[in-house]
């Protein structure tokens, strides 16, 4: 699979989701300022098969988010506020089903990544 096919992918699954309040991806997505969205390939995170950068204007996080697919068929959500050079916060392990819900949670709910397994 090519990082073109993996990222639109990613982007329908996001839309395809539902936020824990019930929301539609493509709502969530619209709420989020979501914008710039592009592929990147392997080489941008080792250990990962490529995956979706966008940009997020959201309600409690601004700034840059990579999901990443990984080869166990889970995504690596990697977010960074904006100017950074490093990403600064990691979700691992997140199922295609519960990846809306997170990314909302983290962008308009502020919980951060460390705790997020925790809240869930």
């Amino acid at each position: 699979m090519n990082s073109n096919t993996i990222a639109k992918s990613i982007l329908e699954q996001i839309k395809a989701g539902r936020t824990d309040g019930g929301d539609a991806g493509l709502n969530a997505i619209r709420c989020w300022g979501f914008n710039k969205p592009y592929c990147f390939g392997e080489e941008s995170h080792k250990g990962h098969l490529g995956g979706l950068q966008f940009n997020v204007r959201g309600l409690r996080f601004k700034g840059k988010v990579h999901v990443a697919l990984n080869v166990n068929d889970t995504y690596t959500i990697f977010v960074a506020k904006p100017r950074a050079t490093e990403y600064t916060q990691i979700i691992e392990e997140v199922y295609c089903e519960d990846l809306t819900a997170i990314l909302d949670d983290f962008i308009e709910l502020e919980v951060r990544a460390i705790d997020y397994k925790a809240a869930r």
